[in-house]
């Protein structure tokens, strides 16, 4: 237990000092969901509180919309001389957004959070494994982090 302590504590920390605007810790790109309608945790951190997230996902002609919100908390965490805020909701993925033309598995959904008017950093599953091992957080980004979007990949 005190080892995934540890591990979530190394995320956030190398996520929240990398992202001036915050984060989205989870899902992670390539999770694997049993059904589409299976509820999936949407996590991250952002620096103001009660900052509005926006959840979205792309439709099938490649538009983004917004299919969820919620709001970071009031309970600051404070790393690297900078306030930060947890938030997370828990959403299902609605049928338009789910893509059958997928070659490996039935179908996968592409989505993003949007704090204020910027997009939230993600980063690869195991990315905390190699902290430490870089120089910069620039670095680890570089090697282990995926942009803004993260894609769900369902078994059904």
């Amino acid at each position: 237990m005190l080892t995934k302590c540890k591990s979530a504590v190394l995320i956030l920390v190398a996520t929240l000092a990398f992202a001036s605007t915050g984060c989205m810790v989870t899902p992670n790109e390539s999770d694997l969901i049993k059904t589409r309608s299976t509820p999936i945790d949407f996590t991250g951190w952002t620096t103001l509180p009660n900052q509005t997230v926006k959840i979205y996902a792309k439709d099938l002609s490649d538009h983004w919309k917004q299919i969820g919100t919620t709001k970071s908390g009031t309970k600051k965490y404070r790393l690297y001389d900078q306030d930060w805020y947890y938030w997370n909701t828990k959403l299902s993925i609605p049928a338009p957004y789910w893509d059958e033309d997928a070659t490996y598995f039935p179908a996968f959904a592409t989505v993003k959070a949007i704090a204020g008017d910027r997009e939230l950093l993600t980063w690869d599953r195991d990315f905390y494994d190699y902290v430490g091992q870089y120089d910069s957080l620039e670095d680890l980004y570089d090697a282990h982090g995926n942009g803004a979007e993260v894609h769900i990949i369902s078994a059904e």
